[in-house]
C-alpha cells in the first residue's frame, strides 16, 4: 500500500482513500498498544480494580447520549 504511495501510481481519489486507510489502521494500532499497557499495568498491580455494583442501564444511557 505506501509503494504505491510513493511511487506516484495513484490517482487523487485512490490516493486519498490509501491515506484514510492508513490513518484508520493507525487508530486501531495505537488504541490496541494502549489497551495492551493498561492490561500490562492491571497484571502488575499497577492499577488496582475494585468490585462495584454499576447500573449497567445508566451506563449505557450515558454513552448513547455522548454519541448521539
Amino acid at each position: 500500500m505506501t509503494d504505491n504511495l510513493k511511487n506516484g501510481s495513484l490517482d487523487e481519489a485512490q490516493r486519498r482513500r490509501c491515506v484514510a486507510n492508513i490513518e484508520a489502521q493507525t487508530d486501531h494500532i495505537t488504541w490496541l498498544v494502549r489497551t495492551l499497557l493498561v492490561l500490562a499495568e492491571i497484571d502488575a498491580g499497577v492499577i488496582v480494580l475494585k468490585d462495584d455494583k454499576v447500573n449497567v442501564k445508566e451506563m449505557i444511557d450515558g454513552i448513547i447520549e455522548g454519541i448521539a
